[in-house]
């Protein structure tokens, strides 16, 4: 019996039930759930639940810490966790803690607190622990400093964000009114 040949590239056509590129395909999916494995529906997701390693049951000490605050430029961009970045809410970013987490923010020198959820990674500056959003830095008076010391703890069960504040809406600046300038005259005013 005759193989059938390509026309085009003058190569033996593999027929059956799989070619060649299924065949590897399959080979490659069955590489890869032998590597990886496959997660049954009665096992538990692989690692810990988010907030499992922290005991929020325990009191909390105060850590000391510098924080700095999210410029009006990330208005309406998305955060790690996909939410989108509002400056009127009480969030803020940390390197390490689950997204989600709610964190009490004080500022030691007025002994204002806010309750933040963690909801970004940052700050991208080693000295700094956390970065606060406009409000939560308007809230703890610390928009002047830009930087300033705080102490952070994981806030008590039950705990939730400190409600938003209304920030009005950064606008363009209206454009410059345009006056009418009057059409050049032709002809000179004769001396009386």
């Amino acid at each position: 019996m005759r193989q059938p040949v390509n026309p085009r590239t003058g190569h033996l056509r593999v027929t059956g039930a799989l070619s060649v590129r299924r065949w590897a395909a399959c080979c490659w999916v069955a590489a890869c759930v032998l590597h990886f494995g496959v997660a049954r529906a009665d096992e538990a997701p692989l690692g810990p639940e988010p907030t499992a390693w922290l005991d929020v049951q325990a009191p909390q000490p105060w850590e000391p810490g510098q924080a700095s605050w999210y410029s009006h430029r990330f208005e309406g961009k998305r955060t790690a966790s996909g939410d989108t970045y509002r400056a009127h809410l009480f969030s803020a970013a940390h390197r390490s803690l689950p997204l989600g987490t709610l964190v009490t923010v004080r500022n030691p020198d007025n002994q204002r607190e806010v309750v933040v959820r963690i909801n970004d990674r940052g700050p991208h500056h080693p000295q700094r622990e956390i970065d606060l959003s406009h409000a939560a830095a308007r809230a703890l008076g610390i928009l002047q400093e830009g930087v300033a010391a705080i102490e952070w703890q994981l806030a008590p069960p039950g705990a939730s964000p400190t409600p938003p504040v209304h920030v009005p809406k950064v606008t363009k600046m209206p454009a410059k009114p345009r006056y009418k300038v009057p059409p050049k005259t032709t002809h000179r005013r004769q001396a009386p």
